[in-house]
């Protein structure tokens, strides 16, 4: 299923400055970036250093749409990470500075908001490209005809395209990554026919599209239905789907929701972890967890299901993700003796990666 209840992206801000980083050694700071345009926020001042051409990151990001939360923590992020290597000399001396593009989660807006910083006479070094992957797709010719990197950790696998999009990178697993190992565990279930509910857009329509193609080749039916973004109820569409009788059902949900509390709760559930006994707490997140489940569960036999409730069980799920990896990763000096620490370490990220597979 696409990548919904369950780990979602990491910390964005780990996210950016692995990014950064990279992209030190990628680009080498060939084309400078100019200072002057539109609004600017820098992440720390250049003063102090011998003077060089700024490396400049663009963010097309929402401050004021509908996806302003996790846009502002995403900018916080990325304003942390780039003061950080600013500390040290900036990339390959190169001091960061950071441009804000207001997308508001609207392609429209994200394009004019990139042609207008270009037009200005600011040419990004690095682009962070879109809110969401509608945003993404629209920026993305722009973008490649001025031969700007640019990364996002978006999904709609259509923008996994190195011929059509060949300086972008993303940060996060494809919508249809998921396809494959549903498909074995349909036909090992001996499954005829699947339902799917998906949102309409770009991520989900990429998702439907390609659980249609496997599943049709495998022989099982795939009936489908969409929905809107801003539906507060999806009882019509499930009862729709229910009526079919389906062996299983997909929800190709949204992750903002499932990242939202990363940037919320991570420093506090971290303070958590610290001063409470982290064996209790994790059994007590996995309870709360399993409860959220259930009630979903639940909710969709009796068919009083919604968007909403979706995203609250979502959101439970992640928060307590938040305390209960960093738990687990704490207990493991606990139990294990300290010429083993690294070999456990080692199980225990792989794990959580493997895990993270979607």
């Amino acid at each position: 299923m696409r990548p919904g209840i369950g780990r979602g992206a990491r910390v964005p801000a780990t996210l950016l400055l692995s990014g950064l980083l990279g992209m030190a050694f990628v680009s080498g700071c060939s084309s400078s970036g100019s200072s002057a345009g539109t609004s600017t926020s820098a992440g720390t001042s250049a003063s102090g250093t011998a003077a060089a051409s700024p490396f400049v990151i663009a963010e097309s990001l929402d401050f004021s749409g509908p996806g302003k939360a996790y846009g502002i923590g995403e900018s916080l992020g990325l304003q942390v990470a780039a003061a950080e290597l600013n500390k040290s000399g900036g990339i390959l001396g190169h001091k960061i500075v950071i441009k804000e593009v207001n997308d508001e989660s609207n392609p429209t807006q994200g394009v004019s908001g990139l042609q207008q910083l270009l037009s200005s006479g600011v040419t990004p070094n690095l682009v962070w490209a879109g809110s969401n992957s509608t945003v993404t797709q629209a920026e993305l010719p722009v973008l490649m005809t001025h031969k700007i990197i640019s990364f996002d950790a978006t999904s709609a696998s259509n923008l996994n395209n190195p011929s059509m999009y060949p300086y972008y990178f993303a940060t996060n697993q494809t919508v249809t990554s998921s396809v494959p190992a549903f498909v074995t565990i349909a036909k090992q279930q001996g499954w005829k026919k699947v339902a799917m509910i998906y949102g309409n857009d770009v991520s989900g329509q990429a998702s439907e599209q390609a659980y249609q193609s496997a599943l049709s080749a495998a022989n099982i039916k795939l009936v489908s239905t969409s929905y809107s973004d801003t539906a507060l109820s999806m009882t019509p569409e499930l009862d729709s789907l229910r009526s079919q009788n389906p062996n299983a059902l997909i929800v190709s949900a949204t992750t903002g929701v499932a990242m939202l509390p990363w940037l919320l709760f991570a420093l506090p559930a971290g303070v958590l972890v610290d001063r409470v006994d982290r064996r209790r707490l994790m059994v007590a997140v996995d309870w709360a967890r399993a409860a959220g489940m259930g009630l979903l569960a639940v909710a969709i036999v009796g068919g009083w299901s919604s968007i909403v409730l979706l995203d609250l069980v979502l959101f439970l799920i992640n928060t307590g993700e938040t305390a209960f990896e960093p738990a687990a990763q704490s207990m493991v000096p606990a139990v294990v003796s300290r010429d083993q620490l690294e070999r456990a370490n080692g199980w225990l990220v792989g794990g959580l990666t493997v895990g993270s597979i979607k």
